[in-house]
């Protein structure tokens, strides 16, 4: 079947630019000479020919790898560019039997340079004709100082990260494309999982239904800003059962945010218990306060910080309005005001203060008031003092 015409056409023209190679033997020979100086000149990699134990061959590359002039090597030993004696006999001892057998050297090496500075070399190696070595060898050299170098680093960072991972009291996980890519004991201890097994599992596993999992898409719009973001939320763990968790994560890259995120997350459902005991009893307090008929007063650092509804409608100020408010404006007189301030000098030794006193509105009138004060934690005034409060004008 013949070739498509324009492809057949387009074989042609490419034929016809094609340079013809030369006619006869020696114009042959010297064609193929001129593009192996070509091949040798613009290798990216170091090339150079030994022949019984000394350069007569070398690439520009190969030169300036070692800091040499070009053919600056050419009659010089190998050994110039190992960092001892000892070094270079060492490799012979690798090279010798392997380069006899036929077969390809492959090794890294610390090597030197002119200047007697190192650095760490991939050398590959084969006799040109294994049966007669003394022929020469031909050796292909890369500086790998760099990469090794970062490889290095690479190793270090990991040793840390696995450090980190494996002594951290809070659970770390990676998370690529909504999946988990690797996590630390203690967040696989948190859902219940065994050491390994959610790697490569998707989040949906740590939510107790498709809402949660679906909200939790919105992140990453926070994340794509170069945010932290914060998450508390309900998870559920392996066995069905769910816990109170809060997740502070950031992307890898904002550019790519669902490419990789690390979070840091705490179970803090007990701390979630006992903040909501917390409300209830203050929520308990709270009624109780407002139904008593005499009014109760928190200060601290001489201003309201909680108060009930009898003392708010006593002294005249609207549900709420109290709160923040210096204790300064249920009195008539600065001096009022600081005569005051001696009492608290008890109340920090303990003792209760009690006292009747003329007080004043917030509309400006006044009225007879009986005050009973005590410390919250005698001797911590940061603590603050509590107020009882009777209207005796009657």
């Amino acid at each position: 079947m013949s070739e498509p015409a324009p492809r057949r056409e387009l074989a042609e023209a490419a034929a016809a630019l094609r340079p013809e190679p030369p006619s006869g033997p020696a114009a042959r020979t010297r064609h193929g000479q001129l593009e192996y100086e070509a091949l040798l000149a613009n290798a990216s990699i170091g090339i150079a020919f030994t022949r019984e134990r000394c350069f007569f061959l070398t690439n520009p590359k190969f030169a300036e790898m070692f800091g040499y002039g070009p053919d600056e090597l050419v009659g010089q030993p190998g050994e110039v560019v190992y960092p001892s004696r000892e070094s270079y006999a060492a490799l012979g001892a690798i090279a010798v039997p392997t380069l006899s057998a036929g077969r390809q050297l492959d090794v890294e090496w610390q090597m030197r340079r002119k200047d007697g500075s190192t650095l760490l070399c991939r050398l590959i190696a084969k006799a040109i004709d294994a049966a007669n070595t003394q022929s020469g060898t031909v050796w292909i050299v890369e500086d790998i100082t760099e990469r090794r170098r970062q490889a290095d680093e690479l190793a270090r960072l990991l040793r840390e990260q696995d450090a980190i991972l494996g002594t951290a009291s809070i659970g770390i996980v990676f998370v690529k494309d909504r999946r988990i890519v690797r996590c630390n004991r203690r967040y696989e201890e948190m859902y219940g999982y065994g050491p390994g097994e959610m790697n490569g599992q998707p989040t949906t596993i740590l939510y107790p239904g498709g809402a949660g999992y679906e909200q939790g898409g919105e992140v990453y719009e926070s994340l794509a800003r170069g945010e932290t973001s914060r998450r508390v939320e309900l998870r559920r763990r392996k066995d069905g059962s769910t816990f109170w968790s809060r997740a502070d994560g950031r992307a890898v890259d904002p550019r790519e945010p669902h490419k990789g995120s690390v979070w840091i997350v705490e179970d803090i459902t007990e701390e979630r218990k006992a903040e909501e005991e917390l409300q209830r009893v203050l929520a308990e307090q709270q009624a109780l306060l407002n139904n008593v008929v005499v009014g109760i007063q928190f200060t601290r650092d001489r201003r309201t910080v909680r108060c009930n509804r009898r003392f708010e409608e006593m002294f005249g100020y609207a549900p709420g309005s109290a709160v923040g408010a210096p204790t300064r404006d249920v009195y008539f007189t600065d001096a009022e005001y600081e005569q005051v301030t001696e009492t608290y000098a008890e109340l920090d030794r303990g003792q209760m203060h009690a006292r009747e006193t003329w007080v004043r509105r917030q509309d400006g009138s006044g009225f007879w008031c009986r005050v009973t004060g005590r410390a919250v934690a005698p001797g911590e005034p940061a603590k603050g003092y509590v107020w009882l409060c009777e209207d005796i004008t009657e």
